[in-house]
């Protein structure tokens, strides 16, 4: 989330480069919008979308799997207990579907981000709250090493491919 920003300024990238990097390679949404707004309106819109869409195709892609997965383990019976999507997928594609409709007023849909992003900062607290220093010296520095590197393996990846692809 800070250095795309950098990466975008130093290296002069394109906004549209810029925004389908950010949106494709950056995991969390609100990091990507940050990222993203950070080069401009236009390059925040594109990285959002990307990533919104990133995160719809968690919805077919959870369903492949899980029948992949009974599959692999010769249950040719299909059994709606034997799925392993998690249930908060369809919550979600819900929620989208009742957005897209534009069924909730304008007024309430404000409210109810504002409440999404009050309940997010707080569930932040409480993951901090449940992190220590002392933690994670006992688990080392190999975890550390293995973000870092699949870190910067997705973001050099993402890079290439939409360069590749797009440009």
């Amino acid at each position: 989330m800070f250095v795309y920003p950098l990466f975008y300024k130093f290296l002069h990238l394109p906004n549209i480069l810029y925004a389908i990097w950010a949106g494709s390679s950056i995991h969390e949404v609100a990091q990507v919008v940050a990222a993203g707004f950070a080069a401009g309106e236009d390059a925040g819109q594109l990285a959002t979308l990307v990533k919104l869409t990133r995160v719809l195709l968690v919805i077919p892609t959870a369903i492949i799997l899980s029948f992949r997965l009974m599959k692999q383990n010769k249950d040719n019976k299909w059994n709606a207990k034997k799925i392993t999507i998690p249930w908060f997928v369809f919550g979600f594609a819900i929620i989208v579907i009742i957005n897209s409709l534009h069924v909730i007023p304008q007024n309430i849909t404000v409210n109810l981000i504002s409440l999404d992003s009050f309940l997010l900062t707080w569930a932040m607290v409480g993951m901090g709250l449940e992190t220590s220093l002392a933690k994670m010296k006992q688990v080392g520095i190999k975890p550390f090493y293995v973000g870092l590197t699949t870190s910067i393996f997705i973001s050099m990846f993402g890079f290439i491919m939409a360069k590749f692809l797009f440009f």
